[in-house]
């Protein structure tokens, strides 16, 4: 059967397409159209479909989580091939002046443009971290990338158009040349790093080889540490952890000085829940008494684990054992255990990290130079 025809088979109905909306070509020749959709556009069942992102945090499910939040009006820009819907780039623009996290305010970020926050547009998401462009899993390898230039060009238009300044936030390395070939002027500064450890191996041994010997020696050391606490972990539902866990992320929180209180993060963890992205369980680890010492909450997206929020009791002598297993021993069992690929470790300690078999990939910020 022709590629085109395959695809054709393949692309799952979405609709017909605005009138309006901006047509842009692959290198195959096949028509691609982009437009600007609010959520109630979007058609039913849309999010059950496969997506693929370069992380968990970036797929869609959280982007309508972000639409939920009173404070941004975002809308998605939506790209349809063969018929189908082919990927989505979430943008929103302040509505307020000053923005609720200071990980999302373009001004201090980028060390420029206007300090009013309603001047912006964020491409990519504005919440957790993460930014991306997301493409259905029945669009072929080949093509991601033309989906993602033409996504990101389709919502520079649409910046322009709001008499905003674009900022594409916590783009990850392995989108970011298809995203920056829709710049004019590019301007990139560096966020930080993304920590993804692979998982794809038989046990935990083969694991365990792939590092020198002296982290061989130092994760062996860990787990003995662990063993002799008499501390115990289990996997359980994440909303089943909600209520005994919640305490302790406010308490890491505050180790980082971030105000925050149990009622907020369990509502966080809640939404977190609701986006309906993977499979949402959490880790607890508990002392020989019976005591929740640390937890973990962690999503299962197929070929992914994402370590999404982590608690710890504030107890010098649980404190690091407790954080080891909840963020990265016990994923990495599981991981290893379900056959999943990767691990989703996030953008903070990122010497722990790597001294545990974690690439660290660039996280950026884009707009256009003035």
């Amino acid at each position: 059967m022709p590629e085109a025809a395959q695809l054709q088979q393949a692309a799952p109905a979405t609709g017909q397409p605005d009138p309006g909306t901006v047509q842009s070509d692959l290198a195959t020749g096949r028509a691609m159209k982009t437009e600007v959709a609010t959520l109630d556009d979007l058609p039913e069942g849309w999010l059950a479909q496969e997506w693929w992102s370069p992380a968990v945090a970036s797929r869609p499910g959280r982007a309508v989580q972000w639409a939920a939040d009173a404070r941004w009006d975002v809308r998605f820009v939506v790209a349809r091939l063969d018929g189908g819907l082919a990927g989505v780039l979430p943008v929103g623009g302040l509505r307020v002046a000053k923005a609720p996290d200071e990980s999302y305010s373009c001004h201090a970020l980028l060390a420029a443009g206007s300090a009013d926050e309603r001047d912006w547009l964020v491409l990519g998401g504005g919440r957790d971290l993460a930014g991306g462009v997301a493409v259905t899993g029945w669009v072929p390898d080949s093509d991601r990338a033309a989906v993602v230039t033409a996504l990101t060009r389709r919502a520079l238009d649409e910046a322009a158009g709001q008499g905003r300044r674009p900022a594409f936030l916590y783009l990850p390395e392995a989108q970011r040349e298809a995203v920056v070939e829709a710049f004019e002027n590019p301007r990139l500064v560096p966020l930080g790093e993304l920590a993804v450890l692979a998982t794809d191996h038989p046990d935990l041994d083969h694991y365990l080889l792939t590092l020198p010997s002296g982290r061989r020696n130092k994760i062996r050391r860990d787990w003995r540490a662990f063993q002799e606490l008499g501390l115990s972990s289990e996997w359980v539902d994440a909303q089943d952890a909600l209520e005994e866990a919640a305490p302790l992320v406010t308490l890491v929180k505050a180790v980082h000085g971030i105000p925050d209180h149990p009622r907020f993060a369990r509502l966080r963890l809640e939404a977190w829940i609701a986006a309906g992205v993977g499979r949402c369980r959490a880790v607890m680890v508990r002392d020989s008494t019976g005591l929740l010492v640390a937890a973990s909450f962690v999503s299962d997206a197929g070929e992914s684990l994402e370590v999404y929020e982590v608690g710890l009791a504030d107890d010098p002598s649980t404190r690091l054992p407790g954080y080891l297993e909840t963020c990265y021993y016990a994923p990495l069992r599981e991981a290893v255990r379900l056959g999943r690929s990767r691990l989703e470790l996030g953008m903070e300690a990122a010497a722990a990290k790597r001294s545990r078999g974690a690439v660290l990939s660039p996280v950026w910020a884009v707009t256009e130079s003035t």
